[in-house]
């Protein structure tokens, strides 16, 4: 069963691309979109199980293709535009890592003091994930030594905020 995850989690982008390609609808929502739905639903149907072999063959495809990933990713980008758009990239950048750091002292300050390691790894993973995404949030969470739990809470709450940030961008025009 294990095996079968794997090969589903390798091959399930190419079957995401492909319908987005192929359906109009899908295009629109994005392929994003798509995965995080499809995931959820199996997630939450119950149709992979919550076994100790499930958890393995999950965090193994998380170990490999996290670092796979993000050469991927910069290999996509245009660097000779880096030139050009740096002034606003680096404006944003800063007010970014402002941002950050002050809403990750502020929680570290206000939860931090019952257990400071925990809230310590929270607030690095953080700064990962909105610096770098979620591969980033996975590689400070294996460098770390984060708990899978804690990692999934991040992960959701992170998504879940986003979604309702965005959504009031979206529709505030």
């Amino acid at each position: 069963m294990s095996t079968l995850i794997i090969i589903f989690c390798v091959l399930s982008p190419l079957l995401i691309l492909w319908l987005t390609s192929k359906f109009k609808v899908l295009n629109k929502v994005g392929s994003i979109i798509v995965a995080y739905v499809i995931g959820c639903l199996l997630g939450l149907t119950g149709l992979i199980p919550d076994t100790p072999e499930m958890h393995a063959a999950q965090t193994a495809v998380a170990t490999y293709a996290i670092p796979f990933a993000i050469p991927l990713l910069l290999f996509s980008s245009d660097i000779r535009s880096w030139a050009r758009l740096a002034p606003a990239f680096i404006k944003s950048t800063i007010f970014g890592i402002l941002g950050c750091a002050m809403a990750i002292t502020l929680g570290f300050l206000l939860c931090g003091r019952t257990n400071p390691q925990l809230y310590a790894n929270i607030g690095g993973m953080l700064t990962g994930l909105y610096t770098g995404g979620n591969a980033n949030l996975a590689s400070l969470k294996m460098a770390l030594g984060v708990d899978d739990a804690t990692y999934i809470l991040i992960s959701a709450y992170s998504t879940l905020m986003s979604a309702v940030y965005l959504f009031f961008c979206h529709y505030r025009r």
